[in-house]
């Protein structure tokens, strides 16, 4: 078995170091990501910012849903990213992007029962009755 190199020529960290923090790789220390979920990451995040332009210049129903669910992906790939991401910085993006989510719930949720009502009412025609069979 091949002993590994010491000192400068294994990069001046001891076995176990991390590249990122330059501390041990214990529970919660940074891991390096892999260069496709990092390129990954910025999509999600350069799409969930788009959205929320969407949002905020036009409003439609379906921009608020597109943002969600931007936000829902992004939230996901963070977490698959875990220890790559520093633990407080991790947290604060997780919340943000939850919050944000979370505070166009209702709005979604009055669009979705908008476009039921707006349904029902094409369904049972001008007079308001059932169409007879």
């Amino acid at each position: 078995m091949r002993k590994a190199p010491e000192g400068a020529a294994a990069g001046g960290r001891a076995a176990g170091e991390s590249v990122r923090s330059g501390t041990s790789r214990g529970l919660g220390a940074a891991i390096e990501p892999r260069p496709d979920l990092l390129r990954a990451l910025r999509r999600r995040t350069a799409a969930a910012l788009r959205r929320r332009r969407d949002v905020r210049h036009r409003g439609t129903p379906d921009d608020v849903h597109d943002l969600r669910v931007a936000t829902r992906r992004l939230q996901e790939l963070i977490d698959l990213l875990g220890g790559a991401i520093p633990e407080t910085a991790r947290r604060r993006l997780r919340r943000r992007v939850r919050r944000v989510r979370r505070s166009l719930a209702e709005v979604r949720d009055a669009d979705v029962q908008l476009q039921l009502v707006e349904a029902l009412a094409v369904r049972l025609g001008p007079d308001g009755a059932p169409p007879l069979a």
